[in-house]
């Protein structure tokens, strides 16, 4: 791939065709932002996550706490956002039964 250089001279000044027009400089770091902002995942499906990780490892004692701290999570966003954007209350429902299926499974060995 061939690279291009060049350079600019430092008295020369940039500027629209148009005098008054406004000209948006484009910000590398605003976009980065903006794109990390869509594409985050909500706490609540980090915590599921994480829950279901802990099942399939054994560790079913941190998935009991993950799933408390889920429960508490999705409580407290009903209190502040009783308007919320999803139901998250099946959710939790599949996330305990994959939990009592692992207890179960571990039980049964």
């Amino acid at each position: 791939m061939k690279q291009i250089s060049f350079s600019i001279r430092r008295d020369v000044r940039l500027g629209s065709i148009v005098a008054d027009q406004q000209v948006d400089v484009y910000d590398a770091l605003e976009r980065r932002d903006q794109i990390n902002r869509m594409m985050r995942r909500r706490l609540s499906d980090e915590l599921e996550s994480l829950i279901r990780r802990a099942c399939q490892r054994g560790h079913l004692g941190t998935a009991e706490e993950l799933l408390m701290v889920l429960r508490n999570l999705v409580d407290w966003e009903k209190e502040h956002f009783p308007h919320g954007r999803r139901p998250i209350d099946d959710m939790i429902e599949r996330v305990a039964a994959e939990l009592n299926a692992a207890k179960a499974q571990r039980d049964a060995a």
